[in-house]
């Protein structure tokens, strides 16, 4: 009994019966089990199988249940299988070999849900939905969700109503039209190119100088401005003359005050800086001659100093004197002190891992013998090792050899 094409991992059941000759139902006897069978394999897979002998306490009613999604591997896609009875008896007689069921998954069906349970959503005309989500090989971006498609009857109407708008036939490659009329305020400085303003300022400067007659040679063009001068430039541009002369007069009274005001300030500051220069003695090289007074403790390091930057010629010759006499009057006590502080209070790292070195200070030398006294060591029949204080870092190695006279060890080296 074909019992249908499915979806991968699904659960299904199927049920049977077991009869007498005569047609009466009876139980399936002998501790009963089923086997699935794949296409034309012999294996006889067990994976997800649960037999229900009589079903519902009816007797001779049998419920098999599959569960393909415990064995991917064997319950795969576009396959055939059929459900045996594995072991079981009917009134005495084996029923091993007879074949209940049979099923496919994915193998059937031309079409189906990616998702196993769901429905194709089609119309009362017989038209599948469409879902923008899900194109097949979609040449460019979607965006229709929401989106009312025009019917083209629609497009048309809408190109001939833009058509109307547009002129005729372009000039040049472009648009050939007037401006009819602008809004207020909707020409601003932001509006024009880089540049443009400042040749717009720079032609009405030179067109309203007081008193001078600007003539325009009329050519391509220039229409309408021949013999202009300035008061008739004021009267194009709506602007009275008196009115004109006082904003230009203002101007030039502002800027007069600004630069004054500037250069009464640098007045002030170049006298200040004279001031304190004048008492500043320079040498014939050029160089100021002054003194240090005092100075801020710690402002001179030794990595502040130049080489030789500092000599006997360029100190006083008491502060020389004093020095000198510092340093040689190092008193015993002093110097054994220091020393002390080097072999007893100050401490030293722990040669690391690498190549001892031929030559390194007294401390690192003193440190590798300290070293190996004190961490882990090994010994084999072919290496020495000494391990860092972590005990498990092999810091430094040695090759040893023994042909049974003479025990060499090599020379140490890096453990890495």
């Amino acid at each position: 009994m074909y019992i249908g094409d499915f979806a991968t991992g699904i659960t299904l059941d199927t049920k049977f019966n077991t009869q007498k000759a005569d047609g009466t139902p009876i139980t399936l006897a002998g501790t009963p089990s089923l086997a699935v069978y794949k296409d034309n394999g012999t294996v006889e897979s067990t994976s997800g199988l649960t037999l229900t002998v009589d079903f519902d306490a009816k007797t001779g009613l049998h419920n098999a249940r599959i569960d393909t999604s415990l064995d991917g591997a064997f319950y795969s896609s576009g396959a055939n299988f059929q459900v045996m009875i594995a072991a079981g008896t009917v009134n005495g007689f084996s029923q091993v070999g007879v074949i209940i069921a049979e099923f496919s998954l994915n193998n059937r069906s031309a079409l189906r849900p990616t998702t196993a349970g769901r429905t194709l959503d089609v119309s009362a005309g017989g038209e599948a939905g469409l879902d923008w989500a899900n194109v097949g090989s979609p040449t460019t971006a979607l965006g229709l969700s929401g989106t009312t498609v025009k019917t083209a009857t629609d497009v048309a109407t809408q190109a001939t109503d833009i058509q109307a708008r547009l002129p005729a036939a372009l000039v040049g490659g472009r648009i050939d039209a007037s401006i009819g009329a602008v809004a207020a305020g909707v020409i601003a400085a932001a509006s024009f190119a880089a540049g443009a303003l400042d040749a717009v300022w720079s032609t009405a400067a030179r067109l309203l100088t007081a008193g001078t007659n600007i003539v325009l040679a009329k050519g391509t063009g220039v229409t309408g401005f021949n013999d202009l001068d300035a008061a008739g430039v004021r009267s194009a541009v709506g602007l009275a003359s008196a009115s004109l002369d006082t904003q230009l007069t203002a101007i030039d009274d502002f800027i007069d005050t600004e630069v004054a005001s500037i250069l009464a300030a640098v007045d002030t500051e170049v006298a200040a800086i004279k001031a304190k220069t004048d008492q500043l003695a320079f040498t014939t090289a050029n160089r100021v001659d002054s003194q240090v007074f005092g100075m801020q403790a710690g402002t001179v390091t030794a990595a502040a100093i130049a080489t030789d930057a500092i000599d006997a010629d360029a100190l006083a010759a008491d502060a020389v004197t004093e020095i000198r006499a510092a340093l040689n009057n190092l008193s015993a006590a002093q110097v054994k002190t220091e020393v002390v502080n080097a072999l007893s209070v100050d401490t030293y790292v722990e040669p690391g891992q690498g190549v001892p070195g031929t030559t390194v200070p007294l401390t690192t030398k003193i440190g590798f013998l300290y070293k190996a006294w004190r961490n882990t060591h090994t010994q084999t029949m072919d290496e020495y090792a000494l391990f860092s204080d972590d005990g498990g870092t092999k810091d430094q190695k040695a090759v040893v050899t023994d042909n049974g006279t003479s025990f060499v060890r090599s020379k140490v080296t890096t453990g890495a």
